[in-house]
């Protein structure tokens, strides 16, 4: 059994448990917690201008396998 299976079966027996108002409590918590997701575009252009110390170490670690 996956991880997401397992809890998500866990998910559905905790719920079936719950008063309908307890359930509405739960996916209201649920909802306030969980992360927005931001958005991965990174100026990189701007990023090596203010940061270049920062950008040395990155090429420096990739290249060292090549």
């Amino acid at each position: 059994m996956q991880r997401w299976e397992r809890d998500k079966k866990l998910y559905d027996g905790l719920m079936g448990d719950l008063s309908s108002q307890g359930q509405q409590a739960v996916k209201k918590m649920l909802k306030q917690t969980r992360l927005p997701r931001k958005p991965m575009d990174v100026d990189w252009v701007a990023y090596a201008r203010d940061n270049p110390e920062q950008i040395d170490e990155i090429m420096r670690d990739r290249c060292k396998d090549a």
